[in-house]
């Protein structure tokens, strides 16, 4: 850490990396504490600080000890420490343990955090273009206010989680579509349903770990990270005409539908409000499947989401081709405390070859298990 006013916000990123299950130990510029009391780094990261080195030479014990699992995370990074750092400068304690990380090369993020002027300093961006040039990972600042600043705790566990994994899909290129859907019936109500675009949240960001890059189509009741390039809708139609433009107009590995897409459309669209306090009767026509709209533009792997109640994993499996997807992931609607938000439920992955059950467990875990089935896919170049 060094010496910014953003070091308070990074207190709550120790204390998240902790209970993610990382030790973490907290080296300071004499600015930093200045700044914000060792004693308070030492609180949150459960750990003595380093100030200054001592004869125990912590910048080589620290980073040599257990090498394939650490990794170093400057921030905030400032204008001058970026600047030493690109310069192979080792006069703070945290430009010296870079300068043994670069050696050893392990994994090094950086989070830039200065005003703007600073940040397109031609000096500064050709520092930054070095140390990406020297592998170093830089984590885009949020740029608010004139400022380039600190991003939050979800970006920087999924960028210690990418650099630390051996990233299977790095160069790969993902499309997830994800949320509910909406059918309107008069210019203000719409029919929907429940879908939280979790499940699709998840898999974004396990999918940015392993090192691939994401689309995201849909919506979703959570922020996400800065680095999905995010597309939203809500209308079935739009998620139709957005997939379809962007598997056309891009390349993509795989393509994810988890969305909960209407399976129906009103027979008739009143053009003015419905009138509120009589009865009113909907008529609902069955609509073409999304899924079988973008399959017929992209030859990649396909992944469909399937929610149903009670269906036996061999009648799942036989949907295969009817779907036109390569894997299923099957959720069972009676499976106790049901299949929205954050369930603790197990899913069945089915593909042509067999059928997989997960365990029960929240959906971040779930989720990574189905894109660890995506890479073996994309990696063995099998398409079912």
């Amino acid at each position: 850490m060094t010496g910014s006013v953003s070091l308070y916000r990074t207190l709550d990123i120790i204390r998240d990396f902790r209970r993610e299950g990382a030790v973490v130990h907290v080296v300071a510029s004499s600015d930093a504490t200045e700044m914000v009391s060792a004693e308070l780094f030492r609180w949150a990261s459960g750990n003595e600080v380093i100030t200054e080195i001592s004869g125990k030479l912590e910048h080589i014990s620290l980073l040599e000890e257990d090498p394939e699992n650490t990794i170093m995370i400057v921030a905030p990074a400032t204008f001058n420490t970026i600047g030493k750092m690109a310069s192979g400068i080792s006069d703070t304690p945290p430009s010296l343990f870079f300068s043994n990380a670069i050696g050893l090369k392990l994994p090094v993020v950086v989070s830039p955090v200065m005003h703007m002027g600073m940040m397109q300093n031609p000096f500064n961006m050709e520092n930054i273009q070095r140390l990406k040039e020297n592998g170093v990972t830089i984590m885009d600042p949020k740029v608010e206010d004139g400022k380039a600043k600190i991003q939050g705790s979800t970006e920087f566990i999924d960028y210690a989680c990418r650099a630390l994994s051996k990233q299977p899909l790095r160069g790969k290129r993902i499309l997830i579509l994800s949320g509910r859907s909406e059918e309107g019936i008069d210019p203000v109500r719409v029919i929907t349903n429940r879908s939280t675009g979790i499940s699709g949240y998840w898999l974004a960001r396990n999918a940015f770990r392993m090192g691939a890059s994401i689309t995201y189509v849909g919506n979703c009741s959570r922020d996400l990270p800065y680095y999905v390039e995010f597309r939203e809708c809500h209308e079935t139609d739009r998620f139709e005409a957005i997939a379809k433009d962007e598997v056309r107009g891009k390349h993509y590995d795989g393509v994810i539908v988890c969305a909960a897409l209407s399976d129906f459309k009103p027979e008739k669209v009143q053009s003015t409000k419905i009138p509120s306090g009589e009865p009113v009767s909907i008529s609902l026509l069955p609509r073409s499947k999304v899924i079988h709209a973008v399959r017929k533009h992209f030859d990649g792997i396909m992944v469909a989401f399937r929610l149903s109640s009670g269906e036996s994993p061999k009648s799942v499996q036989e949907k295969l081709d009817e779907t036109g997807a390569d894997l299923i992931v099957y959720n069972d609607l009676e499976v106790p405390g049901g299949p929205f938000g954050e369930v603790h439920s197990g899913y069945i992955l089915v593909d042509k070859e067999k059928t997989r059950n997960l365990p029960p467990g929240t959906k971040e875990k779930n989720m990574m298990e189905v894109i660890r089935h995506v890479s073996g896919l994309l990696m063995s170049g099998r398409k079912q």
